[in-house]
């Protein structure tokens, strides 16, 4: 890749990163060599070869402007810029300019190798980013740590850092993988699926696959176009192996694909058209969960509206991924132990499909690129212009299939279920974590277990919830919200 095709590559980026900082006319040599240190040791803890720093880009819209800024003059102590730069920096930082033409325009890149073993440092302070902020790494020091962490270990990653709960089970990914004909050997799966840490603690990798991982999944369905709208309900997938919780996203995707019959455009037979395409879904939920920055324990977050479904995953795209290879479908998953499983369990491939596959029924503009977040819309192919009727059939297809029905004048709302308190704290706690048990849902209720049993069993008498799986390894099914 050319010095321009980078530049051109870069300018695709959304905004300006921590390995990433534009400018247009940037001359003053104390703050390019502050941005050196500051570049250099963002590169490490992002676990990058190398960061740049771009001239003749404007810094807000990212388009080519060109630059007068001259590399090969004399600095202000009379002496070649670039000695006075490396002179300034220690250790040693083998930084290098290239220049070239773009759209008829002359851009200048630096490019910024990473620190090792030590922080760089100009004229003896630290600098590092935060986002796409300069700062003086004296001030962070919980920042410089992380610096001096991952140049002495490595970059934190869900297989070297150790989970903060090692009481973890895995009768679920044993069944799991049985199911798609694989066995797995209790003696050994722990190493060949790399769970622990190497001084032999269950890392964040073995917590995500566990039967009960405590990470909530959920799936928050809005009666309008925006979070500002009545929120319908919320479906709780996580808290167990991340496995079934895929599958569950999933089949809810097919629950909400609500086929919509064409009978304006039809020759003999009726066309059934889809809501969204189902295949542009599966695999952003596939990419959702492969490419999460799981080190905040935060998990992808699905959210239907009335015109689209967005699923926001956590994280940047790979420190070692270009915007260009990104949607060529150049696959750098973010976990390559966790994307080996996707491939072993038949959940996923390797041959980097999927965004072209999305980019392909939806286009680039699919995707959105924030500040640690990447989101995916499924934008909905309605066949008749319709309008939301907050009014559910069955607990699984209670929102969408209903955006397709309504009478304006005369809408029809499903009443308020009233609970006493004791209840609607027992399914409050059920709601937002369904694989407590009774011991668990007593005590943190502040109930007896025999007053919380017969709670229970009004709550599933009343279909608000029902058991699935058994006693031991089973979870609570929230079937229906409350409307209070």
């Amino acid at each position: 890749m050319t010095t321009g095709e980078l530049i051109r590559d870069l300018c695709e980026y959304p905004s300006e990163t921590e390995w990433l900082e534009f400018k247009e006319n940037l001359a003053d040599e104390n703050e390019i060599g502050e941005y050196i240190s500051a570049l250099s040791n963002a590169a490490a803890v992002s676990g990058r070869r190398e960061s740049y720093l771009v001239w003749g880009v404007s810094n807000e819209e990212h388009k080519i402007v060109g630059t007068c800024f001259d590399y090969n003059r004399d600095a202000k102590t009379h002496e070649p810029f670039q000695n006075f730069l490396a002179r300034q920096l220690v250790p040693s930082v083998a930084f290098h300019f290239d220049e070239d033409m773009v759209d008829g325009k002359r851009v200048v890149l630096l490019r910024v190798p990473a620190a090792v073993k030590v922080p760089t440092a100009w004229q003896g302070k630290r600098f590092g980013r935060i986002g796409s902020s300069k700062v003086n790494l004296a001030k962070y020091p919980e920042r410089e740590s992380d610096l001096w962490n991952s140049l002495r270990y490595g970059v934190a990653t869900i297989v070297n850092t150790a989970s903060p709960y090692q009481n973890l089970t895995f009768q679920k990914l044993f069944l799991y993988y049985a199911a798609k004909g694989i066995e797995l050997r209790s003696d050994t799966f722990e190493t060949n699926l790399h769970l622990k840490t190497e001084d032999g603690k269950y890392n964040i990798l073995a917590r995500l696959v566990a039967d009960n991982s405590d990470i909530p999944v959920r799936f928050s369905i809005f009666a309008g176009k925006t979070k500002a709208d009545k929120m319908y309900s919320v479906k709780e997938f996580g808290n167990t192996c991340l496995f079934y919780a895929i599958d569950r996203i999933r089949d809810f995707g097919t629950i909400l694909n609500v086929p919509q019959a064409d009978e304006v455009s039809r020759e003999v037979t009726r066309r059934d058209v889809p809501l969204f395409n189902q295949s542009a879904y599966d695999e952003a939920v596939f990419n959702a969960f492969i490419h999460n920055d799981w080190m905040s324990m935060d998990a992808p977050m699905f959210t239907a509206y009335e015109d689209r479904i967005e699923i926001l995953s956590h994280g940047n795209i790979p420190s070692d991924q270009t915007m260009d290879g990104f949607f060529r479908g150049d696959s750098r998953p973010r976990c390559p132990e966790l994307a080996k499983m996707f491939i072993q369990l038949h959940i996923s491939e390797s041959s980097g499909r999927g965004v072209p596959r999305i980019v392909k029924a939806y286009g680039k503009s699919a995707f959105e690129f924030g500040d640690g977040f990447i989101v995916t819309t499924i934008p909905f192919q309605r066949i008749h212009s319709v309008e939301w009727v907050p009014k559910p059939q069955s607990p699984e297809v209670s929102g969408l299939n209903d955006i397709s029905r309504r009478n304006s004048e005369n809408q029809i709302q499903e009443p308020a279920i009233r609970l006493t308190e004791n209840q609607r704290k027992v399914f409050m706690e059920l709601h937002d974590n369904p694989n407590m048990t009774v011991e668990e849902l007593a005590a943190n209720c502040g109930l007896s277990h025999s007053g919380t049993a017969k709670i229970l069993s009004v709550l599933k008498q009343r279909n608000l919830i029902e058991r699935a799986g058994n006693r031991r390894n089973g979870y609570w099914k929230i079937k229906q919200d409350i409307n209070e």
